[in-house]
């Protein structure tokens, strides 16, 4: 098909349209030949074996572009003496432009279309490509937890696991008594449950009796009794089921870091939890993952009942009786199998047994089914949902609207949380996020961090910042750190903290920088102090700690490192070299460097000047302790 790009360079308006096609008519726009001729031959490259519908979309997506170019130029009338430059080449797009298409609702299609010819050409120009990301790029699935959605997850599930740890708790008291039933009433033998179904494990050495196994034990009448249905109730008394492990499985799963199948595979056969070798306070759990060969670690604390070590501990400790009754089936089985070698029922039931008998991750089936172990299969799956949604959907019962979690929070994105908090808490150190990853090589870990949740959780915020910057212009004529601050952590100011702000600023020293303890000013700066007023010393540049400089304390500044020069004019040299002067001066110079080398030049020599002249006498505040 024939591609005309002629009205990119001219421009078009609806009159240019056959009178049949002006219905669907997005808009007029200008031309700009310089543009268009730039992306030309990336355009002919790039558009050369594409479909014509493709062709079309490509067309429909430039024309929607330079319409966001025109809106962007298009200054409003109260902004007298804004300059906006026109774009006539690629050098000249900016945020502007990004954020304009935002508000215009450029498609992620139409954003690909244009912004993939844009960076070959910048790149043809040794220019850096535009970081724009794609308006459909961010999915909120995709996102990495925030710390405040894993501390709600934990938070739950660590009161899950401790229900556990009190129901066992409260088993335990009953004593073991066959005949404890027998002096009940029909109506409160259920109360004997667990003393009755005790009794019977430790007389048969069965660690799972059936309902008849217990009818037979306690000479009951009839194989079915029903003050002891479900049967499932009072094994709980003794062992963990499927959802107990799974709480357990999902807070060691947040506190190791560690992915799934590595901590499924735990063999407590092999390296399993040792003491820590220096600290007697903490303990070492080790895995072992297949895929990398390679051998993990993670710390916890012996004291905590809600540690890795411990949690894993409790549970091995409460599945040995289970664990013998997969021995004895797997005797039974490699019996079997010497008779019958080629039985593939047999040879997978061995195989099955031998990974049940090596993981920490036991449980008895209340459905009757025996003893059953945690896997990827059934790690994270209920009725018709997931144990983590149902987990979610609890706490968002308690959640303000505006605080839900999200429920497509999946086991796995705790470990992009784990390593996303420990490179988000040491300021985005990559060897920390390595160490939290246990990586071998930190470029595995900056892959993953450009791969992973954390590239869209950048994204959010690289379009976050965008947004608030040009939102602050256009609505305030005024860009303030602080605000800026404020909104990308708490996702807003109020009205009155912007005037509390204004009003702070306004609340200066002599130097012209804020102060952050006026009437407690420290003891180096103002020895005679009197508790209660205001320091009267004043000398900031020499008060690091308390000091706080705002975006014009350059001009109170300069003024005071023109008087200091003046001082020391007048001043001998000993008594000069022996005073805290020198040390202001050096500070003063060191501040005048993070403003504008030629505001600061003005300043000074105004000051300067100013003193000369005797216009301006340098005030000794309280003798200023030389």
């Amino acid at each position: 098909m024939l591609v005309d790009l002629n009205e990119f360079s001219t421009g078009r308006t609806k009159a240019d349209l056959p009178p049949n096609s002006r219905s669907a008519w997005a808009g007029d726009f200008s031309g700009r030949p310089e543009l268009i001729s730039g992306l030309q031959p990336i355009i002919e490259q790039e558009w050369l074996f594409n479909a014509p519908l493709t062709v079309r979309q490509s067309l429909a997506a430039l024309r929607a572009w330079w319409r966001v170019l025109d809106e962007a130029e298009r200054i409003p009338e109260d902004f007298e003496g804004v300059e906006i430059t026109r774009v006539t080449g690629v050098e000249h797009l900016n945020d502007l432009h990004y954020v304009m298409s935002k508000r215009l609702s450029i498609s992620a299609n139409n954003h690909g279309q244009f912004i993939r010819p844009v960076n070959l050409r910048r790149q043809q120009l040794d220019l850096p490509p535009l970081y724009w990301p794609s308006p459909d790029s961010h999915h909120q699935d995709s996102d990495a937890p925030t710390n405040w959605e894993m501390e709600a997850i934990r938070h739950r599930l660590k009161h899950g696991w401790f229900a556990v740890l009190d129901r066992w708790a409260l088993a335990d008291r009953n004593v073991p008594d066959l005949n404890a039933w027998k002096h009940q009433s029909l109506d409160t033998r259920r109360e004997t449950g667990h003393a009755v179904y005790r009794a019977v494990v430790a007389a048969s050495g069965n660690p799972l009796p059936s309902m008849s196994d217990v009818a037979t034990a306690i000479g009951y009448p009839s194989e079915t009794i029903y003050w002891l249905y479900p049967l499932g109730e009072f094994q709980s008394g003794l062992y963990p089921d499927g959802m107990d492990l799974r709480y357990a499985f999902h807070i060691c799963l947040l506190y190791s870091g560690w992915n799934v199948q590595t901590l499924l595979d735990l063999d407590i056969d092999g390296r399993f939890i040792e003491e820590h070798p220096t600290n007697p306070e903490y303990h070492l759990v080790y895995g072992f993952k297949d895929r990398g060969e390679s051998e993990h670690f993670c710390l916890g604390r012996s004291k905590r009942s809600d540690s890795i070590g411990t949690i894993l501990r409790t549970i091995v400790a409460r599945t040995k009786p289970l664990r013998r009754l997969l021995r004895k089936e797997l005797i039974c089985v490699k019996k079997a199998l010497r008779k019958d070698q080629n039985n593939l029922k047999l040879i997978e039931r061995r195989i099955d047994l031998s990974l049940s008998m090596k993981s920490p991750w036991l449980f008895a089936d209340p459905m009757g089914r025996g003893v059953r172990r945690l896997t990827q299969a059934n790690v994270n799956v209920e009725h018709q949902t997931t144990f983590l949604r149902r987990v979610i959907q609890e706490i968002n019962e308690k959640q303000p609207s505006d605080r839900k979690i999200r429920e497509s929070i999946t086991p796995s994105d705790f470990r992009d949380a784990y390593i996303g908090f420990a490179y988000e808490f040491s300021n985005y150190s990559i060897l920390a996020a390595k160490v939290a990853a246990t990586h071998k090589y930190a470029g595995t870990t900056q892959r993953y961090l450009r791969h992973k949740a954390w590239r869209a959780h950048s994204s959010k915020k690289v379009r976050e910042f965008s947004t608030e910057v040009w939102q602050e212009i256009e609505v305030h004529r005024h860009i303030e750190p602080a605000i800026l601050r404020a909104k990308m952590d708490f996702g807003g100011v109020s009205e009155s903290e912007r005037q509390r702000l204004k009003d702070y600023k306004r609340s200066r020293t002599r130097i012209g920088v804020g102060c952050r303890d006026f009437k407690n000013p420290p003891p180096s700066i103002a020895p005679e102090h009197v508790d209660g007023s205001g320091c009267r010393v004043q000398r900031c540049n020499l008060c690091r700690t308390h000091r706080i400089l705002y975006d014009d304390s350059y001009d109170h500044i300069a003024r005071r490192q023109a008087e200091l020069e003046d001082i020391q004019e007048n001043m001998s040299v000993p008594a000069w070299a022996q005073s805290t002067f020198p040390d202001e001066v050096e500070w003063a110079e060191d501040d005048l460097k993070l403003f504008d080398p030629d505001l600061v030049q003005g300043r000074l020599t105004f000051w300067r000047e100013e003193i000369r002249s005797g216009r301006h006498r340098p005030i000794s505040m309280e003798g200023e302790y030389k």
